[in-house]
């Protein structure tokens, strides 16, 4: 047993994933959680996040922005077999004016699958849609 004990306030999305990584970082830690609420009752019950890069999106340089996204998305992918709330999806992002709208190149290199929407595909949908890309991508659930 470690004498590192550390308490951590709010069993929300954010407590939660404190939690997580002092315990990666401090493996013998007695780590504990405070919290007036838990589960159905935290704002976080519910709460969603896809993860996915807008095109417009920039870190300091190209380079560290992808880094940033792999680095991401490996640490995602680690968590998806745990039972944490990370799933795999598939979806499209369409676009009725640009194909630059709906598609990021760094997503492109990241994710396994990433491909231009077909004719066939976008026709499915309601609207007058130009451009899309299908792709699989993680989501975060709370």
């Amino acid at each position: 047993m470690s004498n590192l004990r550390i308490g951590v306030l709010g069993a929300g999305i954010v407590g939660l994933t404190t939690a997580e990584e002092l315990t990666r970082q401090y493996p013998s830690a007695d780590v504990t959680i405070m919290a007036d609420k838990f589960n159905v009752e935290t704002t976080s019950d519910g709460a969603a996040g896809l993860f996915m890069l807008v095109s417009k999106f920039r870190g300091p340089t190209e380079e560290l922005t992808r880094k940033w996204v792999q680095d991401s998305y490996d640490y995602y992918m680690e968590l998806l077999h745990k039972d944490c709330g990370i799933f795999e999806i598939y979806g499209y992002s369409l676009s009725d004016s640009t194909r630059d709208a709906c598609w990021c190149p760094i997503m492109a290199s990241v994710l396994p699958l990433y491909r231009d929407a077909t004719h066939e595909e976008l026709i499915q949908f309601p609207g007058n849609w130009k451009h899309g890309n299908y792709s699989k991508a993680l989501i975060a659930r709370a």
